[in-house]
């Protein structure tokens, strides 16, 4: 006996009694509905019997249909099979309904936000408001939230406007203690509680108590003969005296003066390019200057500048680092292109010697500086040039790696 299970079905062949029986599943409510097929038997022994080979193909096809059909029916039945989504819950019968808010009964002049502008630290301002109702029925107007440094008063809060009438309100705003752009505002309710609430926004913008003209400012290009100035002003708005100091140390190049009157300081900075190490040729300097305002209290200046020599160097000191480095080279330039002539040279120190100079003049020479010791040395090369009395230093240094420095 063998036997075929489908989707629906299963299917049994019996060979000795060629008995074919078919059990469908999906019509009897999950009891298997069975249908028995039995061969018709011929009155005689020596009727022909239906070979098994054939009856094994019918089989096969028999099984091929089976899935077939199910493959196609059941999405359906998996579809049958969803629950219906639940319903919605009714409404809870202890919810009160939403506020409804009726037109406005009020005008407000001026409508919107007031952008009042500059004012200085403790400069109070104040603005003039106007309400009118438009209502048949008079309406009492309240405070209900106010900003820091904002007071309110006037007739609109002091009893009920009548229909069709108007009523003044100011508003006060003091700045005192708030620095830079700043929003205020004020809420007004009403006695009338569909009516919501009335909006009095104000942007101001608070000037700070002390202030400098500019946090950077510049020396320039500056000539060696040269000693220029330059000042950074303080001002103050309030009556408090003004109290500065420089704290930040300053090179031995600039020099420092302060001037003040009742609400202005003046620092002003002097350049001495003689003082410049050799091989400067630019810098930025950084002032920290601290004052006695509460709400200012340190102010950071930035001051630049650059050396302009007749004649320049590139680069401006020669470094050895390389202990196979022998020869190192460099170039000088004239001002603007101008040609120049060499005078002489001296090496002040040991370690360095110069090659020959270059003769006559040119807007540019080459000149190569030998090492002649394996330590750390320093020196300088200090050159002359034809008509000018500036001479040019130039540092020479041999900066070997220590072996600990080599061995990481």
């Amino acid at each position: 006996m063998e036997s075929v299970k489908g989707t629906f079905g299963s299917l049994t062949v019996s060979r000795e009694d060629r008995m074919v029986r078919f059990t469908d599943t999906r019509w009897s409510g999950g009891r298997p509905a069975r249908r028995q097929t039995k061969a018709p038997h011929k009155k005689s022994r020596l009727a022909p019997m239906v070979p098994w080979a054939k009856m094994q193909g019918s089989l096969r096809k028999v099984t091929m249909l089976i899935q077939i059909l199910g493959s196609l029916f059941l999405p359906l039945a998996l579809l049958a099979q969803v629950p219906p989504a639940p319903p919605a819950p009714p409404a809870k019968a202890s919810e009160a309904p939403a506020l409804t808010v009726d037109p406005a009964r009020l005008e407000v002049i001026p409508p919107g936000r007031i952008r009042v502008g500059s004012v200085g630290p403790t400069e109070k301002k104040t603005l003039a408001y106007t309400f009118r109702n438009i209502s048949a029925a008079p309406i009492s107007l309240r405070v209900g939230d106010l900003s820091p440094g904002v007071t309110v008063q006037g007739p609109a809060l002091e009893k009920p406007i009548g229909a069709k009438e108007s009523a003044a309100l100011s508003m006060t705003i003091d700045p005192t203690d708030f620095v830079g752009v700043q929003r205020r505002n004020v809420r007004i309710l009403t006695d009338d509680p569909k009516q919501g609430r009335y909006m009095l926004p104000v942007e101001i913008v608070v000037r700070p108590d002390l202030t400098v003209d500019q946090e950077r400012k510049s020396f320039g290009d500056i000539a060696s003969h040269e000693s220029p100035q330059v000042s950074f002003t303080f001002l103050r708005e309030t009556d408090t005296p003004l109290q500065l100091r420089l704290v930040s140390p300053l090179p031995d190049y600039l020099e420092q003066e302060w001037s003040s009157e009742a609400k202005r300081a003046e620092l002003r900075l002097t350049f001495r390019p003689t003082s410049v190490a050799p091989g400067t040729k630019l810098g930025l300097e950084t002032l920290v200057v601290e004052s006695n305002a509460p709400h200012q209290p340190r102010f950071t200046l930035y001051l630049d500048w650059k050396l302009r020599r007749p004649v320049e160097a590139a680069p401006s000191r020669l470094v050895f680092l390389n202990p196979t480095d022998k020869v190192l080279g460099f170039s000088l330039k004239g001002r603007d292109g101008q040609p120049f002539t060499l005078l002489d040279a001296v090496i002040e120190g040991q370690g360095f010697t110069l090659e020959p100079l270059p003769k006559g003049p040119a807007t540019e020479h080459k000149l190569r500086v030998l090492r002649s010791v394996d330590t750390e040395t320093k020196a300088m090369l200090v050159l002359r040039f034809e008509g000018q009395e500036e001479t040019l230093k130039v540092p020479l240094a041999y900066l070997p790696a220590s072996p600990t420095k080599a061995a990481k």
